[in-house]
C-alpha cells in the first residue's frame, strides 16, 4: 500500500492538471493493484491533505467553498439525480464523476449538464447528472468472467491450404447476429440460419476466387445487441436468447464457423462497431467490448488476429487498406487528413468501412487550376452488409442487398475491387 502511495503521489507531481481517473489509469500502467476506483480516492485524499502535492495542485480544485451546494436525490426507479453549484472547477464529464466519487463499475451516466458563468473576480459552476444502475452481468468485473467463460466455448480452427494465386482481401460487415425481420415489405427475412447461409455463400465466392493467400477483414456490429436495449425497442425483434453472453457465443460459432470454411486463410483483421458495445448507452462502452470478446475467442481458436477498437492499418500486397466501421469521426472527416494520419505515403490507400447498410464509393481527385489530372491515390468505400435491416431501418426508408467485397492488387499498385451480392 505504502510502496502504492508513494507511485500515485509521484504522478499526481508529475501530472498536476490530470484529473483523479487519469491519475488512476496511469497508476495501473505503473503496476499497481489496486482497484481503479481505490486509486481515484487515493488520488483525491492526497491532493487535499498531502503537502508535496498541494504545492504543485491547485489547491482550488480540491477544495469546496462554504457556498457550495451538492445534493443527491434517490428515484423510485433505482437511478440518481446529482447536483452541484459552486465555484470548484468542473468542466468535464470526467471531472464530475471524480467530484462526486462515482463508482462506474455500479453506475453509469446517462445524461450530464454543465454550466459556467463569471461573477466578479470568481467562476460558478452548475453541473446536473443522471445515473442509471449498471446489472451486475454488464460490470467490468462481469466481462472480465465472461472472457473466462468464453475460453470454455472455444474450439480450434483448423485451416484449409490449397493451392492457388495471389493475395485476395475479403470484407465482410455488419452481422447483426441475434436480430430477428421477418415478414417486412421491403427487408429480407433474418436470422441465425439466415447469417450463417449468407456466410456460406461468402465463403463459397472467396474459394472461387482461387486466391494463395486471403486476408479477411470484419468490420464490426457483430451482434444486434447485449443488453437488448440499444434503442427502447431493440428487445422486440430478437432471437431467442438473442442477447447477453448467450448471443456473443452464438456469433462466435457462427463466424469461427465460415472462417474455417475459407481456403488459405491468413490474418482476421476485427475492428469494433457501435453495436458491439456492453452497455446500454453507446458513451460508456465507446469501444465496443463484444468484438474485443470475440477477437479475443478467434485468437484463442488459433487464428492470427489482429483487432483495434477503431481502425487497423495494414499494406496487403502492396495497397495500404484502413479497415474500421465507419461510426467514429474519422471516416467522416476530410479524407486527406484520414489517409495522412493511418495511411502509408507513396502507395495506394483504400479506406474500408460498413455501418451504412448500403454501398457507398468516394473517390478523391486532383485538382490543379481547375483540370482533373488523375485519380488521387486514395478511395473509400463503404461495403455491403450482411444483414439488410429490420423495423427501425425500413421506417427510415433504408434498405439495401446482403453482400461481400473483395479486393485484390491489379499487379500495379492499385486495387481491383469485386463486389458480390448474397441471397
Amino acid at each position: 500500500m505504502n510502496n502504492t502511495r508513494k507511485i500515485v503521489e509521484k504522478l499526481l507531481q508529475e501530472n498536476p492538471d490530470a484529473s483523479n481517473a487519469e491519475i488512476a489509469r496511469l497508476a495501473i500502467d505503473a503496476g499497481c493493484s489496486i482497484h481503479e476506483r481505490g486509486l481515484r480516492r487515493m488520488a483525491a485524499s492526497l491532493k487535499a491533505g498531502t503537502s508535496s502535492v498541494k504545492k504543485t495542485i491547485d489547491s482550488s480544485k480540491s477544495s469546496v467553498a462554504a457556498d457550495n451546494l451538492k445534493s443527491e436525490t434517490e428515484n423510485a426507479d433505482g437511478s440518481k439525480e446529482l447536483s452541484y453549484r459552486g465555484t470548484t472547477s468542473i468542466q468535464s464529464m470526467e471531472e464530475a464523476i471524480d467530484f462526486f466519487d462515482i463508482d462506474t463499475d455500479v453506475w453509469e451516466v446517462t445524461s450530464w449538464t454543465a454550466n459556467s458563468w463569471d461573477a466578479g473576480a470568481k467562476t460558478n459552476y452548475q453541473v446536473k447528472l443522471k445515473l442509471g444502475r449498471i446489472s451486475s452481468e454488464y460490470s467490468v468485473d462481469a466481462v472480465k468472467a465472461l472472457k473466462k467463460e468464453y475460453k470454455q466455448a472455444v474450439t480450434k480452427v483448423k485451416t484449409r491450404k490449397v493451392k492457388g494465386v495471389g493475395t485476395g482481401v475479403a470484407v465482410l460487415s455488419d452481422f447483426h447476429i441475434g436480430a430477428k425481420v421477418q415478414d417486412m415489405m421491403q427487408t429480407d427475412d433474418f436470422s441465425y440460419d439466415v447469417v450463417a447461409d449468407r456466410l456460406q455463400q461468402a465463403a463459397d465466392q472467396i474459394n472461387r476466387q482461387g486466391y494463395k493467400k486471403v486476408e479477411v477483414a470484419l468490420l464490426g456490429d457483430f451482434i444486434e445487441t447485449f443488453t437488448g436495449l440499444n434503442h427502447m425497442n431493440s428487445w422486440q425483434q430478437l432471437e431467442y436468447g438473442g442477447y447477453g453472453a448467450n448471443v456473443t457465443i452464438i456469433a462466435y460459432e457462427i463466424i469461427r464457423e465460415f472462417l474455417s470454411k475459407v481456403n488459405n486463410l491468413s490474418t482476421v483483421t476485427v475492428v469494433s462497431g457501435n453495436h458491439d458495445r456492453v452497455t446500454v448507452k453507446n458513451d460508456v462502452d465507446s469501444h465496443g467490448g463484444v468484438a474485443q470478446l470475440l477477437a479475443y475467442m478467434l485468437e484463442k481458436s488459433g487464428l492470427d488476429v489482429d483487432f483495434s477498437h477503431s481502425v487497423v492499418s495494414r499494406n496487403i500486397d502492396g495497397i495500404r487498406y484502413l479497415f474500421t466501421h465507419n461510426h467514429l469521426g474519422l471516416s467522416k472527416n476530410d479524407m486527406v487528413q484520414t489517409f495522412w494520419e493511418y495511411g502509408e505515403q507513396g502507395v495506394y490507400n483504400v479506406l474500408l468501412g460498413g455501418h451504412y447498410h448500403s454501398r457507398r464509393g468516394k473517390i478523391q481527385y486532383k485538382k490543379i487550376d481547375n483540370i482533373h489530372w488523375d485519380q488521387a491515390n486514395y478511395r473509400s468505400i463503404s461495403v455491403a452488409p450482411i444483414f439488410t435491416g429490420n423495423w427501425y431501418s425500413e421506417s427510415n426508408g433504408w434498405s439495401s442487398t446482403s453482400g461481400i467485397t473483395i479486393l485484390e492488387s491489379n499487379g500495379d499498385g492499385r486495387p481491383n475491387v469485386f463486389d458480390f451480392t448474397l441471397r
